[in-house]
């Protein structure tokens, strides 16, 4: 998959993490503070391997890299829905969302 072009993108607001898996507030959190620091679109940096869970089996990163696509796909989509899980009541994401994109190697 090619890169996006990141020359358009003036104040970009880059969030790491090891989206395993991928939920809601994943979505909810980068858009609210984006609109916060007038960021002109959210990248995702999806880690190959958390540190933080090196001693913890991990799913394979070409998983969490495909459920993160799928959690970003649709506007409104609710990644909980699909993951099972539940979650608290989270406020609507802010009009109009900020573009998400997805860097990888």
């Amino acid at each position: 998959m090619p890169r996006p072009d990141l020359t358009p993108y003036r104040r970009p607001l880059l969030f790491g993490g090891s989206f395993d898996p991928p939920h809601l507030a994943h979505r909810h959190l980068p858009q609210f503070v984006a609109h916060a620091l007038a960021a002109d679109a959210v990248f995702y940096l999806p880690a190959g391997r958390a540190p933080h869970k090196l001693g913890q089996r991990q799913t394979d990163p070409r998983h969490r890299l495909a459920m993160l696509r799928l959690a970003l796909a649709a506007p409104g989509s609710d990644p909980d829905a699909y993951l099972g899980h539940p979650h608290p009541a989270l406020p609507p994401l802010p009009s109009p969302p900020v573009p998400a994109l997805i860097l990888t190697d």
